[in-house]
């Protein structure tokens, strides 16, 4: 494969500022939290701060997307540190643990796990004993200040010395029960926002998109996609004897989330059934066709693999990507349309996602354009994730 050319970058003045202001909160507290928006370029700014701090060697740990773009930024800032940039799922090929400073790139994803700690974290919490740690993400702790006491326990300077989450939690959490199935069951996600909030206040960097100077925000626009009655009917189906039927062959839902799932693929015209894909109507696909064409212009979204197959199968010139593997890590600004054609279930996701075409340097609108199937849960769903800023839950659907 041929290498890139080298292309000389500057930093942009405010990952300059950002980075003085994040290495003092380093040298002074020991970790800090880069929290700014999406597309803000957190990338350039935590490599300044690598570059200015006492240490050589240097790990990024990220998802595996982002790993290209990250050593791009490395190459064309002329930084001169010794750089390991891998994945969190990675960790066991690391050769070493000997490094100096550890930059947690989207460290909401693999580390904030809450009651019980990741798989993740026990790796990465045998490199981070005593050595100073950047966290970096758009949406730290956006579902939960639950979510702080993990990610946070991985410094040696965490604000939390309690042993255990339970510990953290009966200190600064309200306890909640909930009943399923008859049975109580304990929830850990309701906290003393206003207990937390001081502690962790001198350790956080915040900026939005529109301080730096960018001239637009993404509009959502809803879509309402009328479905054929059979499509209806098939959903009133599942929902009634849970059940889908493939090749008119009757298939159980074995749970809620199995019925929800199967329910989503259905509004978008498709079936699945042991890694195989039926498609059974094209309410969706017509739609695109009319109203936006195949064109190079035009980005879709999918959160089901069997969605983004049958996609990329239908659409020659348009662009094709996962609403989840790509709601971060790719820069999407050159295109006129992003359409969301299935989304899936979290508001993390969804607020990573709806930013993919903002940039500085953009000077059209951005209007993200959501496929809403009427008579399936697409309006919940979006609902529950852009308004109430609450992941979609099995809970939340039986609720429904």
């Amino acid at each position: 494969m041929t290498a890139k050319p080298m292309v000389k970058w500057d930093y942009l003045p405010h990952q300059v500022d950002w980075g003085d202001r994040l290495y003092e909160m380093i040298k002074q507290e020991g970790f800090a939290i880069l929290a700014s928006e999406e597309r803000t370029g957190k990338t350039g700014t935590f490599i300044k701060v690598a570059e200015m701090a006492e240490a050589d060697k240097i790990l990024i740990l990220t998802k595996k997307a982002a790993i290209s773009g990250i050593e791009d930024h490395i190459a064309n800032l002329l930084a001169i540190k010794d750089y390991t940039v891998i994945n969190y799922q990675s960790i066991h090929k690391l050769d070493t643990d000997d490094y100096d400073f550890i930059i947690l790139d989207e460290f909401h994803q693999a580390l904030c796990s809450y009651p019980k700690p990741s798989e993740t974290f026990k790796s990465v919490l045998k490199l981070t004993k005593d050595t100073p740690i950047l966290y970096v993400s758009a949406t730290p702790f956006s579902e939960t200040y639950a979510q702080a006491y993990h990610s946070l326990k991985l410094s040696s300077w965490s604000p939390f010395k309690h042993k255990t989450f339970y510990q953290f939690h009966k200190e600064y959490g309200v306890e909640t029960i909930i009943y399923i199935g008859g049975r109580q069951a304990k929830q850990y996600n309701c906290m003393q926002d206003w207990k937390i909030k001081p502690l962790l206040s001198k350790h956080i960097l915040k900026s939005t998109r529109k301080d730096i100077g960018f001239k637009h925000e993404p509009d959502d626009v809803l879509h309402t996609i009328h479905l054929s009655e059979q499509s209806k009917a098939d959903i009133k189906m599942y929902k009634k004897t849970q059940m889908k039927h493939v090749n008119s062959t009757p298939i159980p839902l074995e749970s809620t989330m199995a019925e929800m799932n199967s329910i989503y693929l259905r509004g978008g015209g498709m079936v699945e059934h042991e890694k195989e894909c039926y498609q059974l109507s094209t309410e969706k696909v017509d739609y695109i066709l009319e109203f936006f064409g195949d064109t190079e212009d035009v980005a879709i979204m999918a959160h089901y693999v069997c969605e983004q197959k049958m996609l990329a199968a239908t659409f020659s010139n348009a662009t094709t990507l996962s609403s989840t593997a790509h709601a971060e890590g790719v820069d999407l600004h050159k295109y006129k349309s992003l359409i969301i054609y299935s989304m899936g279930f979290s508001t993390s996701k969804f607020i990573q996602r709806r930013a993919r075409q903002c940039n500085i340097n953009r000077e059209d609108p951005i209007e993200v354009h959501y496929l809403i199937a009427d008579g399936c849960i697409d309006k919940k769903l979006y609902d529950t994730v852009s308004q109430k800023r609450s992941n979609f839950t099995a809970r939340i659907y039986n609720d429904e």
